[in-house]
Order: C-alpha cells, then sequence, then structure tokens
C-alpha cells in the first residue's frame, strides 16, 4: 500500500523554519495542509490546487504582496512565500489576517528553485510500504521525521546522505550548523570541497570500515559525528549530525540504533522503487505484444499515451538524372513533396477519384509541428 505523507503547514515551518523561511504576516495554523508548490505566473491562471504554497518570484512592495495573497486565496493555498525583506504594513496584515493565508519571507541568497525542491521532497509520496495490510504507518515514519528524532536526541542538527553525499533528508535547526551546513542543505548536496576535504583525511575509508560512529573535526567550522547507513556489507548512505563534542556512550548507541531505522527506511523505499520500475517494463512489454485488452493496459494503470504518430508519403520520386553520371543512369530522388509528413491520426483512405501525384498541403489540425 503506498501511503501518502500527512504534510502540514507547521512542518513545513519546523523543517525549513529559521533556515530559509520565518514568517512576516499572518496567524500560521500548525494543522493546517499543504497539498503541493505552484509558482505565481502574473500572467497565467494556474490550475486550483488547494493547500499550496505559492512561490511569490518577481513579488515585491506591500501592493504586489496584497495582490498575491488575494490571489492564493481564491486559488485554496495556504500559504505564500516572498523574498525577504518583504514590505509589510497594515494592508498585507489585514489582507493575511481575512483571508488565513500566511505569508513567510525567503532568507536572502537562497533560490525559488531550491526552495521548490526543498519543498517537493517534504511533500513527496512516500513510497515506503505500510508495515501490514491493514494499513498501519510505515515503520519509523519518514527520513525527515526520524531526522528530527535523531536532532533531538544529540540536541544537534542531521542530515541523511547518500554515498554521493546527496542531502536525502534533514532536520530542524540547521541554523545551529555552520556555513558548510547551510550550503549542503541549499543545495541538496554536501560542497565539492567539503567531500575532497573527507577524501584526502580517509574519512569515507574509515566511516564505511567502522560500526561505530565516526568523529571528524577540522573539515568545517563546527565537528561533525557521522555514522555509516548499511544493510548487510552495502553501505546505503550516512548519518550527519552538528557536535560541539564528541558524543558520549550512550549517545553513540542511540545513533548506531537510529542508523539501523533509516537502513531499513532506505531498504523498503528502493524496494517500492523497483516494484514500480518492473511495473513499467512490465507494462511496456504487454503494449508492445499487443493482444487483447492492450491499449486499454496504460489506461487502467493510470499512466497517459499520447495518440499515434503515422508518416505518410504524399506523392511517389520523380526520376531525375544525377549530374556527373553516365547518360541512361537514373535514380528516383524524391522530389520537393515528397518527403515525408508527420501526421495525427490513422491515414485517411484515398479515393478513386484522387490523382496518383498530389502535394496538397496537410490541413493544420493534422501536422505535428
Amino acid at each position: 500500500m503506498i501511503v501518502p505523507s500527512a504534510v502540514v503547514l507547521g512542518r513545513i515551518l519546523t523543517d525549513l523554519g529559521s533556515t530559509l523561511v520565518e514568517v512576516v504576516a499572518g496567524e500560521p495554523d500548525p494543522a493546517r495542509p499543504v497539498g503541493g508548490v505552484l509558482i505565481h505566473d502574473a500572467r497565467d491562471e494556474p490550475a486550483r490546487l488547494p493547500g499550496a504554497v505559492v512561490l511569490g518570484v518577481g513579488v515585491y512592495g506591500a501592493d504586489q504582496v496584497v495582490a498575491l495573497v488575494e490571489r492564493a486565496a481564491g486559488l485554496g493555498a495556504t500559504a505564500v512565500i516572498v523574498r525577504s525583506p518583504v514590505a509589510v504594513d497594515e494592508s498585507v496584515r489585514d489582507a493575511a489576517t481575512r483571508t488565513g493565508i500566511t505569508v513567510l519571507g525567503l532568507t536572502p541568497g537562497a533560490s525559488w528553485a531550491q526552495v521548490a525542491a526543498l519543498l517537493r521532497s517534504l511533500l513527496a509520496v512516500d513510497e515506503v510500504g505500510a508495515a501490514g495490510d491493514g494499513g498501519e504507518p510505515p515503520v519509523a515514519g519518514d527520513l525527515f521525521a526520524l531526522a528530527n528524532a535523531v536532532a533531538a536526541l544529540l540536541d544537534g542538527p542531521v542530515t541523511v546522505e547518500d554515498r554521493n553525499g546527496r542531502v536525502l533528508a534533514f532536520s530542524s535547526r540547521q541554523d545551529e550548523g555552520d556555513e558548510a551546513r547551510i550550503a549542503t542543505i541549499l543545495d541538496r548536496q554536501v560542497p565539492a570541497d567539503k567531500l575532497r576535504a573527507l577524501e584526502e583525511r580517509g574519512a569515507f575509508h574509515a566511516l564505511y570500515r567502522s560500526e561505530r560512529p565516526l568523529y571528524v573535526e577540522g573539515v568545517a567550522d563546527k565537528p561533525r559525528v557521522a555514522i555509516a547507513v548499511r544493510a548487510g556489507g552495502e553501505i546505503l548512505g550516512s548519518i550527519w549530525v552538528v557536535v560541539g563534542e564528541p558524543l558520549t556512550a550512550d549517545h553513540e548507541q542511540s545513533l548506531v540504533e537510529a542508523a539501523k531505522v533509516v537502513a531499513l527506511h532506505l531498504l523498503r523505499r528502493r524496494a517500492g522503487e523497483d516494484v514500480e520500475r518492473r511495473l513499467r517494463t512490465d507494462l511496456l512489454a504487454t503494449v508492445l505484444e499487443g493482444g487483447a485488452g492492450a491499449p486499454e493496459r496504460p489506461y487502467a494503470s493510470g499512466f497517459r499515451l499520447n495518440p499515434p504518430v503515422y508518416w505518410r508519403w504524399r506523392c511517389p520520386g520523380i526520376p531525375r538524372r544525377r549530374t556527373g553520371w553516365p547518360p541512361g543512369t537514373e535514380s528516383r530522388e524524391p522530389s520537393p513533396c515528397t518527403w515525408p509528413r508527420c501526421i495525427r491520426g490513422p491515414p485517411r483512405p484515398r479515393s478513386a477519384a484522387s490523382p496518383t501525384r498530389s502535394c496538397r498541403p496537410l490541413p493544420a489540425s493534422r501536422r505535428c509541428g
């Protein structure tokens, strides 16, 4: 069973708050659901998406913020994000209070692409299957919840990363880290210079050979404690915690146990990805093999197929003599009107009255480009 993540505004503020966004107007309802991400375009009318977070790209000044809030309310949105510093006056506060839309300010320096990616990560469908057929929640929740739990336990901001240094999940309180950690969160990737420094120090070699946490200092402004996430002999990723000093024995053991839970989660998520990949492969094979029910199979499985495309030659080639070839040597080269034309829909039957060589242009509705 696939269970969607129950994301609410309170979680968005907890996971992204202080590092990326801050509340500048309105009274946020932590329990209000968040259903998606919309990018504001003043010249386009987006589809209604209840519970969306609207990214106000290029929105500056109190008047524009008020207009964005009004528009977001009409779309059923939950919150809007505009670039800080936000011009907040009485009109902005009144619009936020009247519509119930929370206005958030985006930290200077953070790109809109980064914010959209982070929000969609939080809103992504959880691919971890349910623990049983009864529809129980997935084991240990999602990676972001795990990261927050570890951060609360060890009193430091946490990231869960894959073997290439890409951030899979992160906890709140990232503002308590250093510049390297904030750059990692914004880019969803450990900076290349930090990866090189860790490799030169042999940190990854030591990390992957040990089952205990590794204390790393001297690479960034603040020390780190890391532990490999493994399943048997396979390294799935790692957990990194910003700390002020080495962990106590109890905290080290807690991190070891947390790594086991993260490994379970990554394995189950990967299993879900494999199932989806196999489903698509089987679906393609069914359609290509044909047979009864093949045309309807993709739509029954929730996939959308484009209409078929046919190629048609409108007239035969005209005998032409190649320049410089011996006399009598002819080649049926295509005339300008014989190039194939891409049309939509099945070919139309040729009537008896139609001329053999017809170069009439195709109707615009039946052309592909």
